[in-house]
């Protein structure tokens, strides 16, 4: 641990503490932001808050330039810049090029530079914990006492809520603690009254996620998924009144209702614009086999040419929604795919092979939260809990264990 050490606080990992408030910094800017609204840029806590992030990442400096595979670093960066500029050349819009720039500098890189330098992952885990516990904290105290201003639909109060529910669901398979179950279903039930579709998404498949990893396709997996079908068939048989009731419940309590309207219309799947989107992204990746838009200018060409008429679309949110389509748009049909399997045989070479629990736990978390949401929305290129899971793919530990392999 002493290798991470930084400027203060010698005997403590700096990068571990660096990570955390990364993290943490989600859920309490996700409270801000419902207690001021659009006024909390200029609150002075707001800005409190930002210069402990910003002390987070200046404290960690030594450990980033500390050890043998600091020059890896340099080289993904010069790597991606280098695609990142060849693009920006292209780029005509200069507002939407310079929100991408401080989203990538400010946001994006510290969270890969600083998994890429993770070295104890069980000191990590431990502490993330007390992030998941901030984080529900946070979600209630939003829940609770800004009511008056109503809950409604929130994306980010559904994704704040991913961190805590992959922490604790993973602390309950290692552990067999029964208290966890309860800041599991607080988490699950924050999720589900965000009226958010892709969260909701997000926490079912880390159920399944862990239970494959966990169990495979043994006996126990078989009894398992028959209850499971069981509990199905009689949530189809009394859907009408289950969703009715719960309806009612969320009603009364001024939550969103959102996805409780959409199962009751057999309609949580279906989004128009998001569908346009996708749909506009794969067939430009199937007339250019070889080449693609580059890191900036998909955006640019989904906001003119996939007619969406929504009056508050803007370029920097024209993405696909979708990770394989934005991949093999920017990249070209054939280069995109070969990144995507790439990417995926990196990652379950990382997490079914020759990772530790602690490590293991990490990847799932990272993926939970920096993956599963890139599939129903997101942008990779300018989502850092994305580049959270880069940095833990290809981090300095990773190398040193396939070494010693």
């Amino acid at each position: 641990m002493n290798d991470n050490r930084g400027f203060l606080f010698p005997r403590y990992d700096s990068i571990n503490f660096c990570i955390a408030f990364l993290l943490a910094w989600i859920s309490l800017t996700s409270l801000l932001g419902a207690i001021y609204e659009d006024g909390m840029n200029n609150q002075p806590i707001f800005k409190i808050l930002q210069l402990c992030y910003l002390g987070a990442i200046f404290n960690a400096i030594p450990a980033v330039f500390r050890g043998k595979y600091k020059n890896t670093i340099f080289i993904f960066l010069l790597f991606y810049f280098l695609i990142y500029f060849i693009s920006s050349a292209f780029c005509d819009d200069e507002e939407f090029e310079g929100q991408v720039f401080r989203t990538l500098y400010l946001w994006c890189w510290p969270y890969f530079i600083m998994a890429f330098k993770i070295k104890d992952f069980g000191h990590l885990f431990k502490i993330l914990k007390i992030v998941g516990y901030l984080a529900i904290a946070c979600e209630l105290l939003r829940l609770l006492s800004f009511s008056v201003v109503s809950l409604g639909y929130s994306q980010e109060t559904g994704y704040g809520a991913l961190i805590p529910l992959a922490v604790f669901t993973l602390s309950y398979v290692r552990e067999r603690k029964l208290y966890y179950l309860v800041p599991i279903t607080i988490s699950f039930a924050i999720i589900l009254m965000s009226g958010s579709r892709g969260p909701l998404l997000c926490g079912v498949l880390l159920f399944l996620f862990v239970f494959i990893i966990q169990h495979g396709i043994s006996s126990k997996a078989v009894f398992t998924s028959f209850i499971v079908f069981l509990i199905f068939l009689v949530y189809k048989v009394y859907q009408y009144e289950i969703l009715t009731w719960v309806l009612d419940f969320f009603t009364q309590i001024s939550v969103s209702t959102r996805n409780i309207e959409k199962l009751l219309n057999n309609d949580l799947a279906t989004d128009d614009i998001r569908e346009l989107l996708r749909n506009t992204s794969f067939q430009y990746a199937l007339d250019h086999p070889f080449w693609g838009t580059g890191l900036l200018n998909d955006r640019i060409f989904l906001y003119k040419y996939s007619f969406i008429t929504s009056p508050t679309a803007t370029v920097y949110g024209s993405y696909s929604h979708f990770f394989f389509a934005e991949v093999l748009m920017q990249f070209g049909l054939i280069p995109g795919c070969l990144l995507v399997f790439f990417l995926f045989q990196k990652l379950w070479t990382r997490i079914f092979k020759w990772t530790s629990v602690d490590e293991q736990n990490l990847f799932i978390i990272s993926v939970t939260v920096g993956l599963f949401p890139l599939l129903v929305s997101r942008s990779w290129f300018t989502f850092p809990l994305f580049y959270f899971l880069l940095g833990l793919l290809f981090s300095a530990k990773s190398k040193k264990q396939c070494q010693n392999l």
